[in-house]
């Protein structure tokens, strides 16, 4: 069985039972996002209690942006981001259309690039396309490092731009991109600034995915790349 480490979007919806499935399927490491200290605590606390080795993203409060308490936000989240386990900025998302969106989309980039921290942007795969190559603009814009940035949910032409300007792309199993899909667009991306995730509503996905490339006779050290080691060098974690 393959060691997995997945980036959980929901955590506080999946109980006990649940996070100790996801162990007992292979998945020993995860990033969870979170905007307050404590319930990254909480996160914390029950992924060791599950076997899992916890690590943390960070996003501002959805109630403050876009909005006057922006500028607390962003003097906020530093402090967040130094904690030992933190591990990235986001996922952020934007909606192109509207400017004070864009405008608190931009200055959490610049945030991430003044701290060199990993920033994880979440686009949308119904998106249109010249909404998300307006998300793409704005972090070509930006002054964090291609290398930095891990761009997840993104419709297919956008993900393939990403990854052609040299960012970091993920995918997981997903109505939007169901098994011979996930199979086929891992072939064809390679292992590469790419990472395998869990997605949708199905906490196993992830290990599904995983299960998937195994049936279609993918090498298992590119398995074990897109589905772990990419994320631990991406995330910049040396052991779980």
């Amino acid at each position: 069985m393959q060691l997995l480490f997945d980036l959980l979007r929901f955590p506080e919806t999946l109980g006990s039972r649940e996070l100790e499935a996801l162990s007992s399927f292979g998945v020993k490491g995860a990033v969870v996002s979170s905007s307050e200290s404590a319930d990254a605590d909480r996160e914390v606390v029950r992924l060791r209690h599950a076997g899992i080795a916890p690590f943390l993203s960070f996003v501002p409060s959805s109630a403050a942006l876009p909005g006057p308490a922006l500028e607390t936000e962003l003097q906020r989240l530093p402090a967040l981001l130094s904690l030992p386990r933190a591990v990235a900025l986001g996922p952020l998302g934007v909606q192109p259309d509207s400017m004070a969106r864009e405008y608190a989309f931009e200055r959490l980039l610049a945030l991430a690039g003044e701290l060199d921290r990993p920033v994880i942007i979440r686009g949308d795969p119904a998106g249109k396309d010249k909404e998300m190559r307006r998300v793409l603009s704005m972090v070509q814009a930006s002054r964090v490092a291609p290398a930095r940035v891990l761009a997840v949910s993104m419709p297919a032409p956008t993900r393939t731009l990403f990854r052609e300007y040299g960012y970091w792309v993920g995918v997981g199993l997903s109505p939007a991109l169901p098994g011979p899909r996930l199979v086929q667009t891992v072939q064809r991306l390679g292992s590469e600034r790419f990472l395998l995730l869990g997605e949708g509503a199905d906490f196993l996905s992830l290990p599904k995915a995983a299960a998937l490339l195994e049936e279609a006779k993918l090498p298992a050290s590119v398995i074990r790349r897109v589905a772990r080691e990419n994320a631990m060098r991406f995330f910049g974690i040396d052991e779980l």
